[in-house]
C-alpha cells in the first residue's frame, strides 16, 4: 500500500502540465494580432470615374503619395485628363457651390513627405481634419477618391534640369498674377526653383513629387454627419467645404507671396469684381513647421527694381499686394501646430509699412497650442515638484540637467533654447543644462522611403527594423545612425561621471534628461539605451503620443514626464470645442488640429483672437506622466476655467485631497 502512495505521488504531473499550457495559449492567444479578411490592393479593380475628384484614395491615406501615384500612371495622350487638373475648372465647381450656399475653402499646410515620421504625420493630420469636418456637421462629396490641380513645374523634366524648365503657362501669365512686370530682370517665376531660389537638394528631388501637385477634396454639409458625445444630431451647416492640401515645399522662400499666388488662381479678383458677388470664406491651418513660421513671421522684402518710380513700387510691390488681397478676402490664419509668443508692440495691427507682410501675418495669426518657452516654463514646475529641477534648494548639492535634441531642425533648436531662456526667468544660469545634440532620423529611413517611392513596391511610412535594439551589433556605416546612439549614450555616461566629482565644496548632480528632439521614433531609440543607464533620473519630454504606450517600449516609457498642450481628446460635449464620438488621438498635435478645424468652421477663430491670437493663454500646458496602461493626466486645474475643453484629470473630479493622493499612487496601480 505504501508502495501504491508513493508510486502515485511520483507519477506525471497531468493536471499541472496542462494548467501550465492553459495559461501560455492563453496569453498567446491574448496578444495574437487581429488578421482581416479584406482583399489586399493588388486583388482590387479600380473604377474609372468622370469627376475631377477621380484619384483612388480612402480617407486614411496620405493625399501626397496617392496623387503622386495617379499622375504618373496617367497616359500623355489622355487629353481630358490635363482639362481636370486646372484652376480653371476648379473655379467653375467653386463657382457652382456658390450658387447653393456659402463655401469655406480650408488650406492646409502640411510637411514634406521625405521622412517617415513626416509621411505618418501627413495621414494624422488628415484624420484629425477630417474628424473636425465630421464633428461640424460636414461629410464628403465622394469619400473613395481624391482630386488635384496641377503646379506651374512640368512633371516630365528632370530634377537635374528642372530650373531652367519653362512653367505650364506663360511667364508673363505669372509675372501678371504677381503684378510683375515680365521684363523685369528682378522677376523669377514663384514656383520654377532656381539655383538661387532652391531650398535645398533634398527639397528640388521631392519637388518633382510634391510640389507641382496640389490634392484637394470636397465636402458638404449633411444632417447624417457624426453626432456629438451625448447622441445629439448636429446642425447641419449649409455650406460646402474645399479642403486644399499644401505641402510646404510648395512655398519654399518666400510663403505669404506664394500662399497668396495660389490662393488668388482659386478665386480672382475679375471673378467676384461687383460687389453684390458671393465669395468664397479663405482660412489656412498652418504652418505645419517651426522653419516655415519663422520665414512667415520675418519681414519680408518686395520685388523692387531701380527702373520702378514710387507709386509704381507700391502698386506692383507683391508684399503689398499679398497683404491687401489677404485682407479684402478676410483670410484666417490659424496655427494648430506651432507655438510662438505673443507678438510685441512693434508689430502693431495697424502697422504703417504696408510692405511688413511678416508683421502684419503675425498680428493676425491665431495660435492653437503653446510656444516653447511656456511648455518649458511648465516642465521647470514639475521638476521641481520632483526635487530634479536646475538649482535644487539644497546649499550643498547643485541639480544639474542634461537636454537633448536634433540640431538639423527649427523645432530642434527652438526647444532647448527656450528651456534655458525659462532657466533665465528663474535666475539660473544656463551652464546648469548639458546640450547634446543628433541628427534627426537615427533610423536611417530616409534611403528607405527613396527606394520605395522609386520603385513603387513598398510603403514609405513602413521602414524595416525601425525598432531594432540599438543594443545589438550595429555597423558603424551606412544610412542608419543607431551606432551614435551608444556612443552618444557612452560618452554621456563619462560626461555626468565628470559633472558629479565634488567642486569646491559643492556636489553636483545630473537629476533628469530631456528628449527636447522633433521625432518621436528618435525618442524611443534614445530612450532605448539611455534609460537602462540611468534609472534613477527623471526623463521627460514634450508632445503626448500614443506611441509611448506602445508593448515594446513601455519598458523604457514607463515614468516619462509629458508636458504638451492637449491630451489625446477633447472634454466629451458642453465646451469650446468638444471631442463628441471621435475616438482619441494618437498624439496631441493631432488634437490641435482637431481643434483647429472646429473653430474654423464654426467661426469662432475670430472671437478666439480677442486673447491677443493665443486660444491658451489662460490655459496652462497639460502634464502627463505615462503610466502602465494610460497617460496619467497630472495637470494643474486652474479655476475658473479659461477654456473648458479639456477632460478633468480624475484625481480633481474627487477632490483636492483625493487628487493629491491619487497623484502620488496613479503611477504604481496603472
Amino acid at each position: 500500500m505504501k508502495s501504491v502512495d508513493s508510486k502515485e505521488r511520483t507519477g506525471f504531473p497531468l493536471f499541472g502540465v496542462l494548467a501550465m499550457l492553459l495559461f501560455f495559449t492563453g496569453t498567446a492567444i491574448k496578444y495574437l494580432p487581429t488578421e482581416t479578411s479584406r482583399p489586399k490592393p493588388a486583388d482590387m479593380r479600380p473604377v474609372s470615374c468622370e469627376s475631377a475628384q477621380d484619384v483612388d484614395a480612402r480617407m486614411w491615406h496620405d493625399p501626397f503619395t496617392i496623387t503622386k501615384r495617379h499622375a504618373d500612371d496617367r497616359k500623355p495622350e489622355d487629353a481630358t485628363e490635363g482639362d481636370k487638373r486646372t484652376f480653371k475648372r476648379l473655379q467653375g465647381e467653386i463657382g457652382a457651390s456658390l450658387d447653393a450656399g456659402n463655401v469655406t475653402i480650408l488650406a492646409v499646410m502640411t510637411l514634406p513627405g521625405l521622412h517617415s515620421e513626416n509621411a505618418e504625420h501627413l495621414r494624422r493630420m488628415r484624420f484629425a481634419v477630417l474628424a473636425g469636418l465630421s464633428k461640424t456637421g460636414y461629410v464628403p462629396n465622394d469619400e473613395c477618391h481624391l482630386g488635384y490641380v496641377h503646379d506651374f513645374i512640368s512633371s516630365s523634366v528632370s530634377p537635374s534640369a528642372r530650373s531652367h524648365s519653362p512653367p505650364l503657362e506663360k511667364p508673363d501669365t505669372l509675372m501678371r498674377t504677381l503684378h510683375l512686370p515680365s521684363s523685369s530682370p528682378n522677376a523669377v517665376p514663384p514656383f520654377a526653383f532656381t539655383s538661387s531660389t532652391a531650398p535645398s537638394t533634398c527639397s528640388v528631388e521631392r519637388s518633382a513629387m510634391v510640389a507641382q501637385l496640389i490634392p484637394y477634396e470636397w465636402y458638404r454639409g449633411s444632417k447624417e454627419a457624426l453626432l456629438d458625445g451625448g447622441g445629439q444630431q448636429q446642425k447641419t451647416p449649409k455650406a460646402a467645404v474645399l479642403v486644399l492640401w499644401l505641402s510646404e515645399e510648395i512655398l519654399s522662400e518666400q510663403p505669404l507671396i506664394k500662399l497668396h499666388a495660389i490662393l488668388r488662381k482659386l478665386w480672382p479678383a475679375v471673378v467676384d469684381g461687383g460687389n453684390a458677388v458671393k465669395k468664397p470664406r479663405f482660412v489656412v491651418l498652418g504652418p505645419a513647421s517651426a522653419g516655415m513660421l519663422d520665414k512667415m513671421v520675418q519681414p519680408q522684402p518686395g520685388f523692387f527694381h531701380t527702373g520702378m518710380g514710387s507709386h509704381q513700387r507700391e502698386a506692383e510691390d507683391p508684399c503689398t499686394l499679398a497683404r491687401h488681397w489677404f485682407e479684402k478676402r478676410g483670410v484666417e490664419f490659424i496655427s494648430p501646430l506651432v507655438g510662438i509668443d505673443a507678438p510685441s508692440t512693434a508689430c502693431p495691427k495697424d502697422a504703417d509699412d504696408s510692405r511688413d507682410l511678416g508683421g502684419w501675418f503675425r498680428s493676425r495669426l491665431l495660435v492653437i497650442v503653446h510656444s516653447p518657452l511656456r511648455l518649458c516654463e511648465a516642465l521647470l514646475d514639475e521638476l521641481n515638484l520632483r526635487f530634479a529641477a536646475p538649482g535644487g534648494n539644497d546649499p550643498k548639492v547643485t541639480n544639474r540637467i542634461v537636454l537633448i535634441a536634433d540640431w538639423d531642425t527649427m523645432a530642434g533648436r527652438r526647444l532647448p533654447q527656450a528651456f534655458v531662456d525659462a532657466m533665465g526667468k528663474k535666475n539660473l544660469p544656463a551652464d546648469l543644462a548639458l546640450h547634446v545634440g543628433y541628427l534627426r532620423g537615427l533610423s536611417g529611413d530616409a534611403e528607405a522611403v527613396k527606394t520605395a517611392d522609386k520603385d513603387g513596391a513598398k510603403d514609405a511610412s513602413k521602414t524595416t527594423g525601425l525598432f531594432q535594439s540599438v543594443t545589438s551589433g550595429v555597423p558603424a556605416e551606412g544610412t542608419s545612425q543607431r551606432d551614435y546612439v551608444k556612443r552618444l549614450a557612452a560618452a554621456l555616461d563619462k560626461d555626468i561621471d565628470s559633472i558629479e566629482q565634488l567642486k569646491g565644496g559643492v556636489k553636483q548632480k545630473v537629476k533628469a534628461i530631456g528628449l527636447l528632439g522633433s521625432d518621436v521614433q528618435d525618442k524611443l531609440l534614445l530612450l532605448e539605451e539611455l534609460r537602462p543607464r540611468f534609472q534613477d533620473l527623471v526623463f521627460f519630454t514634450t508632445d503626448l503620443d500614443a506611441r509611448h504606450l506602445d508593448a515594446g517600449v513601455k519598458r523604457w516609457t514607463r515614468n516619462l514626464v509629458v508636458v504638451s498642450s492637449f491630451g489625446l481628446r477633447l472634454i466629451d460635449d458642453h465646451g469650446d470645442v468638444s471631442q463628441g464620438s471621435v475616438p482619441p488621438f494618437r498624439d496631441s498635435q493631432q488634437t490641435a488640429i482637431f481643434t483647429a478645424t472646429q473653430l474654423a468652421l464654426t467661426n469662432q477663430a475670430s472671437q478666439a483672437k480677442d486673447t491677443g491670437g493665443q486660444y491658451l493663454r489662460d490655459t496652462p500646458p497639460r502634464v502627463f506622466e505615462i503610466g502602465r496602461t494610460e497617460a496619467v493626466d497630472l495637470s494643474p486645474q486652474v479655476t475658473p476655467t479659461p477654456r473648458k475643453i479639456h477632460p478633468v484629470p480624475f484625481g480633481f473630479q474627487l477632490g483636492w485631497y483625493h487628487a493629491k493622493l491619487f497623484k502620488f499612487i496613479s503611477i504604481f496601480l496603472l
